[in-house]
């Protein structure tokens, strides 16, 4: 349960080495293509769009291929996961950068675009996911766990000093003030990942699942910067997203308890979990 929580691995989705797009896009290389001189060949333009997470990180992966090679140009459209998703098989771009994999059914759709030999995925980037929260009048930070969390999301729980919140904080001044639950209105691997896990740690609580979350309690608000500043703006305001951007727009973060003590989302928990996937 810890690692579906703080861990999101994102897929860079793209058609396999005997695959075609047209899409406007055009790259060659020469020879094996996983050496530094076949890349340093490589030219034209290479199109991708997708998660709102992984907008740093090809940035930095296109700032460090186009250094070796000058007559490539990258481009990546952050437009969340699903729009990515539907780009790419559409034929639009040339790869999607997603939270989570294809279905049987976009991965049949996808040789409609590649090929026969079809599209694949590659692990690359890991983007722990955190419950980011605004409430100014408390110091100490949040303490929650699985059942806690499912009920806010769900609107069960609506006030940040319910009962439920005030056992896990015992000793913290938790205000008389409505919590304002912000989600993902777009298609999101990080809606995805979030439900999956609510699913799984909660299923009492939580019964949904998919890239788009449900729109029955709190408001939306577009890609991952989207959120941070709507809950950045929002006092009482709580929210799921990426924990680089939640650091970036020094959003508090709760501490999770599942079961052996809350635990602090960071570096070292988050290796932790990967250790045991």
């Amino acid at each position: 349960s810890a690692a579906l929580l703080s861990v999101a691995a994102i897929a860079l989705t793209a058609c396999s080495s005997a695959g075609n797009t047209d899409n406007g896009s055009s790259s060659s290389a020469a020879g094996d293509t996983g050496s530094e001189q076949a890349t340093s060949e490589a030219k034209g333009q290479l199109k991708g769009a997708g998660a709102t997470s992984q907008e740093s990180a090809i940035g930095a992966w296109a700032d460090g291929v186009t250094s070796v090679a000058p007559e490539l140009t990258v481009q990546y459209s952050p437009d969340g996961s699903g729009a990515g998703r539907e780009k790419f098989l559409a034929g639009a771009v040339s790869f999607a950068g997603s939270d989570s994999a294809m279905k049987d059914e976009e991965a049949e759709k996808a040789k409609e675009v590649c090929g026969d030999q079809g599209a694949f995925h590659v692990p690359a980037y890991v983007s722990p996911i955190a419950i980011a929260y605004n409430l100014p009048s408390v110091k100490e930070d949040i303490k929650m766990d699985a059942e806690t969390v499912a009920k806010v999301f769900s609107g069960e729980i609506k006030k940040w000093n319910d009962d439920a919140i005030k056992k896990l904080n015992d000793g913290v001044n938790l205000p008389d003030k409505d919590i304002k639950v912000i989600y993902r209105s777009d298609e999101s691997g990080t809606s995805d990942n979030f439900q999956k896990f609510l699913k799984a740690s909660a299923p009492g609580q939580w019964d949904s699942e998919g890239k788009a979350f449900p729109s029955t309690t709190g408001s939306g608000a577009n890609g991952s910067s989207g959120v941070v500043q709507e809950v950045g703006a929002t006092d009482g305001a709580i929210t799921y997203v990426e924990a680089g951007f939640a650091k970036e727009a020094k959003l508090k973060e709760a501490a999770i308890d599942f079961g052996q003590g809350p635990v602090e989302l960071n570096k070292e928990t988050v290796g932790n979990a990967l250790d045991k996937l």
